[in-house]
């Protein structure tokens, strides 16, 4: 399985990055996902998007920043 190098991981910005990602986007984008895994019949994967989505939309908060991917797929 791939990894990332071992570095610091940047501070995420969730108004905007330098490709023009903001909340709202990627908010979008993971629905999309969701969606076209759903269609696909990959509805197991498709919950996880869809957790996803459930907590950028729900639970985020930029004061208090990003929770641990298992809290947000609900691991």
């Amino acid at each position: 399985m791939w990894q990332r190098a071992n570095r610091e991981l940047k501070e995420i910005n969730m108004t905007m990055d330098s490709d023009g990602i903001n909340l709202r986007k990627m908010t979008r984008l993971m629905q999309e996902c969701a969606e076209e895994l759903e269609k696909a019949g990959y509805e197991d994967p498709a919950y996880y998007f869809n957790q996803v989505v459930d907590y950028l939309q729900d639970e985020y908060s930029p004061n208090r920043g990003l929770d641990t991917a298992s809290r947000i797929l609900g691991l």
